[in-house]
């Protein structure tokens, strides 16, 4: 299937050439993506299908649409799960993904639908793009848009100089710049005049728009970072909304930008966000409508709410890697009998109808949910065997199993059940867990560094099935684990630039095949969400994709 064609599903761009590329005129819509959550979310998000949505949950719908017309003003409030260690957004990840959704803007954004696994880019700080052969990519800006009004930018027009510099420093080859790896297909960025930025491939690239419509991939003020060195202490961007305040264990307070330059939006006056980790109190308040929106209701709550006639509820199955990250350095998890034998001890359908409590689904290496993920019981050591376990254990020279730690941070929430079930389930043939907890910030510091033995973790959703894949790659910036080899390298290599979907698709599931045997993470099981807020807010939605919300936020309005 021809590049273009494939790029045209994926984001619809304008041009075939120059010319029209040059000549395309704007689109509509607004977005970004985040508001608030409870539990534990990461970066970004994929092309998925997710299951029929079941109960009193309207299928396949996220958008509470509205034939009225908007209406300027009002304050919407909902939590900010955990304080946010710093501003960053080429450094930063899920914490501080809500402020950054609302501040900054990318190139692209991720177009709002009704249906809440959609994920289709459009121009956003772009005012068109599209790719003249396979290997470049051209954006046209929209030549109104700008900076926040704040020194040093003032409210300045966002130039391709901008562009250039965000994106040679998301590039920046450190640990800290974890989402370098996506676009390491991307050879050289040149700023062709003020407007137009050109992408130079080594060689096609399918995942690219998805990416440039990513929360994380923002345009930000060159002259602002070259002067601070960062932005950690800084929100200065070219989103809807300014940050007009924040205090550790209190919360965080955003304005809508009067004179935005992107029509449709904002018309909420102000997001408040206080800092509220307990579900209990988050769920307390959102039924004292102190709160107007609230995602991940507890299942327990979910028909109650369903029957009220002012709360609007929709569900989907989340796309998280609900995984145990293994440290494959660490002996004796460095045998990949080891790590096999751990992985057929697991009884997902426990984790999925007991600590899920009927709302899970059993995944293999990728989430459940994604589009082209493989079935556990399409992969060998995704089968519970205790008894095969054991046998992998002992050839491996531990028939008395070991001890080792797992990883946790604090404040967990419902995943806490998950963690207990494969910690006990592991205890069968011998290997004793126990949790080394961290508060937030050190939890994410000791992943980074690869300080674990094991991490059973949740979170990590991102906006194309590459995010998933590059985990593994040995010089990824998100390999947690040391995992890989130089033939999976290849593997995934070789998917990012195959636009055939039919080819690609079959590429993935051998890549998860493959990893399914070296097991260097173990899945585990995705659960169902339940979203839930007060119909007063208008054409507002949820998706499955945890910051793209904010779409829908900086586009809402609130009835009286």
């Amino acid at each position: 299937m021809g590049q273009q064609n494939y790029w045209q599903r994926q984001g619809k761009p304008t041009t075939l050439n120059r010319r029209r590329l040059l000549g395309a005129g704007a689109t509509t819509g607004l977005g970004f993506g985040a508001f608030a959550l409870v539990g534990c979310g990461d970066d970004d998000d994929d092309a998925t299908s997710s299951p029929t949505p079941s109960g009193g949950s309207t299928p396949g719908a996220s958008a509470t649409t509205s034939t009225a017309q908007p209406k300027q003003g009002g304050t919407a409030k909902l939590a900010q799960p955990r304080d946010i260690p710093h501003y960053d957004p080429h450094t930063e990840t899920y914490p501080a993904g809500f402020m950054v959704s609302l501040v900054h803007a990318g190139l692209l954004k991720f177009k709002q639908a009704d249906d809440p696994n959609a994920l289709q880019p459009e121009a956003y700080l772009a005012e068109s793009y599209g790719q003249p052969d396979a290997t470049t990519f051209t954006v046209k800006l929209r030549p109104n848009a700008t900076f926040h009004d704040a020194a040093p930018v003032n409210g300045r027009v966002i130039t391709a100089d901008d562009v250039k510099f965000s994106f040679e420093r998301i590039k920046t080859d450190k640990p800290e710049f974890q989402r370098r790896t996506f676009f390491a297909a991307v050879q050289s960025i040149t700023a062709i005049d003020a407007t137009t930025v050109q992408f130079k491939l080594d060689k096609a690239f399918a995942p690219l728009p998805i990416y440039l419509a990513d929360t994380w991939n923002v345009v930000v003020p060159k002259e602002l970072v070259e002067a601070k060195g960062d932005m950690r202490d800084t929100a200065i961007g070219a989103g809807p909304f300014t940050l007009a305040s924040y205090e550790k264990g209190v919360g965080l307070k955003m304005s809508r930008v009067e004179e935005f330059w992107f029509t449709g939006g904002p018309y909420i006056d102000e997001v408040q966000m206080p800092v509220m980790s307990d579900t209990a109190a988050i769920l307390a308040a959102f039924r004292a409508k102190q709160l107007d929106i609230m995602r991940g209701l507890p299942w327990a709550e979910v028909p109650g709410l369903q029957k009220s006639s002012d709360v609007e509820v929709r569900d989907y199955t989340n796309v998280d890697n609900q995984y145990v990250r293994i440290n494959t350095k660490k002996k004796p998890l460095d045998d990949p009998r080891v790590r096999q034998a751990m992985s057929m001890v697991i009884d997902r359908n426990v984790v999925a109808n007991g600590a899920f409590q009927g709302n899970g689904i059993p995944c293999g290496v990728f989430p459940s949910a994604v589009k082209w993920a493989v079935k556990p019981e399409d992969l060998e050591f995704y089968k519970t065997d205790v008894k095969a376990a054991k046998e992998l254990l002992s050839a491996a020279g531990y028939p008395d199993g070991f001890e080792i730690e797992n990883l946790y941070p604090s404040g967990s929430g419902k995943q806490q059940d998950m963690v207990a079930v494969v910690i006990d389930q592991l205890r069968q043939i011998n290997i004793k867990v126990t949790n080394k907890t961290l508060e937030y910030g050190a939890y994410l510091q000791a992943a980074f560094s690869k300080e674990f033995d094991i991490n059973i973790h949740w979170g990590n959703r991102y906006d194309e099935i590459d995010g998933y894949a590059i985990e593994y790659l040995t010089t990824g910036g998100r390999n947690f684990g040391y995992w890989g080899s130089a033939e999976l390298d290849k593997l995934i290599l070789a998917q990012r630039e195959t636009l055939d979907e039919a080819q690609r698709g079959k590429q993935l599931e051998d890549i998860q095949k493959k990893i399914g045997e070296e097991m260097y993470t173990i899945g585990i099981a995705n659960w169902k969400d339940y979203d839930a807020w007060y119909k007063k807010l208008q054409n507002f939605g949820t998706s499955v994709h945890w910051f793209r919300p904010a779409q829908q936020l900086a586009q809402a309005w609130i009835e009286a």
